[in-house]
């Protein structure tokens, strides 16, 4: 009825661990790889909702959509279930190739690929804003939601990363370099080392390099043993990650 069954499940979530395992066995690290443009892996939505279904089929047997958090608020806002390719990806269940829901990783993980929207590019017109909505939100009816990229994806366009042979480094929860190539690349190694590839404009690709800890780890730190550091800063009215980050470049040793 277009209410959340379950809390999201974020990508640090290790459910899932298990169930990644059994689609490696299933199908094998190379098909995967070659097929949807990463190793397999619990921080994947395939996996989780295989989790689910194991674990907590009451909620699974009443779940009609499943939507990464972008597609859902598209949902509440238009009614319209869709997904943009670059999450898409994300999903563990996107044939790279062929910009479509990969038919033998869904039999294999034993998912309706009916579940998640239609598969659209991103810059789509996703469709006017719900009347109740506008109303409720003081917007007007005639606002457009158009679907966006990956965060990542949004990322290397914001710092002119558009052509193949450049990258962008950026770090937010996660620390991430995201190259550019103009291809798939062929000989697997990237995804032999946990890098995914991932559709980007137009006809490109670029992959994803990353590490869970970057921003997070920094917040971890400061939050439990830059105390000194939170006070000097209040002190002087700047943030915390400002003043750290000057006496880096002051004292770069």
């Amino acid at each position: 009825k277009g209410e959340i069954l379950s809390p999201t499940m974020m990508y640090t979530d290790p459910r899932g661990e298990e169930e990644a395992d059994q689609l490696r066995q299933k199908l094998g690290d190379d098909f995967i790889k070659a097929n949807v443009g990463t190793a397999s892996h619990p921080m994947y939505s395939l996996p989780k909702l295989m989790w689910v279904r194991n674990n907590q089929s009451d909620i699974f047997n009443r779940t009609k959509k499943v939507c990464l958090i972008a597609d859902y608020l598209v949902f509440k806002l238009t009614g319209n279930h869709l997904i943009e390719y670059s999450l898409a990806a994300r999903t563990m269940g996107l044939d790279i190739r062929t910009k479509a829901w990969n038919q033998e990783v869904f039999k294999a993980a034993g998912i309706d690929p009916g579940l998640f929207g239609k598969l659209v590019p991103s810059g789509t017109d996703a469709g006017s804003v719900l009347p109740g909505i506008a109303e409720e939100l003081g917007l007007s009816k005639e606002l457009r939601v158009v679907l966006c990229c990956h965060d990542q994806v949004a990322a290397a366009v914001g710092s002119n990363v558009i052509k193949p042979g450049l990258a962008t480094d950026g770090g937010g929860s996660v620390q991430c370099m995201t190259p550019v190539f103009s291809s798939i690349p062929k000989d697997g190694t990237l995804q032999d080392n946990h890098y995914s590839i991932v559709p980007f404009l137009s006809d490109s690709y670029c992959c994803y390099a990353f590490s869970f800890t970057g921003g997070s780890l920094v917040k971890w730190f400061v939050d439990n043993f830059a105390e000194q550091y939170r006070i000097e800063a209040a002190k002087k009215n700047m943030r915390v990650y400002e003043l750290m980050e000057g006496q880096m470049i002051d004292n770069p040793t």
